[in-house]
């Protein structure tokens, strides 16, 4: 179970009752380290910059939410993750209430931002969902109706660009609002950090401030 550890909102920037909308970031991580303290871990500092770049893009309207794994990641099988995305569902919904929400994640977390935004549908108004380098464990084409931004750095040895381009082939052929953004940079997204901070926040500003 990753650990056995629960995720749960470890920083909220903003006010999400004064918000247009709200972005979850969720690290990524293997599943196989011990737990320690968010602020100690390099997986989830990396988000920090992503949900600064949303207040900014959006001059304070998107609030954001970042969800520490104390396990070091969501490497776990799929009745595990369902498990761990429904406690932390249940934590959200007294902050997020009925905001729209944009849901972004890294590497283990992009999977799991994209099984959220299917298994969330009912409970959230889920606006968008953006996957950076994600783990693509099984091939799926993931259920859900909300727009998608696939992104993934050509540099990278740790998650496959092909399987994300693939993912977002299929999600075309379904019919899906699906976007795939080519950078670049390798897993942790530095070379280019601020052209991956650039286009998450613009995407998140479309599904959560209305025009």
């Amino acid at each position: 179970m990753s650990g056995g550890w629960a995720p749960v909102p470890s920083w909220v920037m903003g006010h999400p009752a004064e918000s247009h909308g709200i972005a979850v970031f969720f690290h990524g991580g293997t599943g196989r380290a011990r737990p320690r303290p968010a602020v100690t871990d390099p997986a989830y500092l990396r988000m920090v910059p992503f949900a600064l770049a949303c207040r900014a893009r959006s001059r304070g309207q998107i609030a954001g939410i970042l969800v520490s794994h104390p396990g070091g990641g969501w490497m776990g099988r799929m009745p595990v993750l369902a498990r761990e995305l429904d406690s932390l569902a249940r934590q959200l919904v007294p902050i997020v209430g009925d905001k729209p929400l944009c849901i972004v994640g890294h590497s283990s977390g992009g999977h799991a931002a994209l099984v959220a935004a299917a298994r969330w549908e009912d409970t959230f108004r889920v606006a968008g969902v953006a996957a950076l380098a994600p783990y693509v464990p099984d091939g799926r084409t993931y259920a859900g109706h909300a727009p998608v931004l696939l992104g993934h750095g050509t540099r990278d040895r740790v998650t496959s660009f092909a399987a994300s381009r693939a993912l977002a082939q299929r999600l075309a052929a379904d019919g899906r609002d699906v976007t795939f953004e080519s950078v670049d940079d390798g897993h942790a997204m530095l070379r280019r950090a601020g052209t991956w901070h650039r286009f998450v926040a613009d995407f998140a500003l479309r599904g959560l401030v209305p025009r």
